[in-house]
C-alpha cells in the first residue's frame, strides 16, 4: 500500500486555480514536493484540464491589464515589462510571439510592443476629458 493522500483533488484544483496552473507554485501551496503534483496532473485529464482553464484565466488577465495600460495615457511603461513578457512566453497559442534571435536591429518583443501599442491605440484614439489636446 502506498503512502496516504496528503490533499484532495478538489484541494490540488482550487491550488491550481489561485496560482495559475504554475504546478511548483501549487506544490508549495500545498506543502508537497512538485514531483508529486506534477504526476498527479499527468495522470488525469481533469486536472490537466483545470491547469489549462487557470493558465487560460491569467493570459486573459494580463491581456486586459494591457488594454489598460495601453489607454493609460499617464503612465504607459507602467508594468509593461512585465505584461509582455507573460504575454510573449504564454501568450504564444493567442499570437503574441516568444523572443527569438533575429537579424534585425529591434528584438521582437519591442516590435510586438509597438505593433500592439499602435493597435490598440488607435482602437482607443479618445483622449481622457481631463487631458490638454496636443
Amino acid at each position: 500500500m502506498g503512502r496516504p493522500i496528503k490533499f484532495t483533488d478538489e484541494q490540488l484544483e482550487q491550488a491550481l486555480m489561485q496560482c495559475c496552473g504554475i504546478l511548483s507554485t501549487a506544490a508549495k501551496k500545498l506543502k508537497v514536493d512538485p514531483s508529486i503534483i506534477t504526476r498527479r496532473v499527468n495522470k488525469s485529464k481533469k486536472l490537466q484540464e483545470v491547469v489549462k482553464q487557470a493558465k487560460a484565466q491569467a493570459l486573459d488577465l494580463a491581456e486586459s491589464e494591457l488594454l489598460f495600460r495601453l489607454k493609460d495615457r499617464k503612465h504607459p511603461n507602467t508594468q509593461m515589462n512585465a505584461i509582455m513578457y507573460y504575454l510573449n512566453n504564454q501568450g504564444e497559442s493567442r499570437g503574441y510571439t516568444p523572443n527569438k534571435k533575429q537579424d534585425r536591429t529591434e528584438d521582437t518583443s519591442t516590435e510586438d510592443l509597438k505593433r500592439l501599442s499602435n493597435l490598440f491605440r488607435k482602437a482607443y484614439d479618445e483622449k481622457p476629458k481631463d487631458e490638454p489636446s496636443d
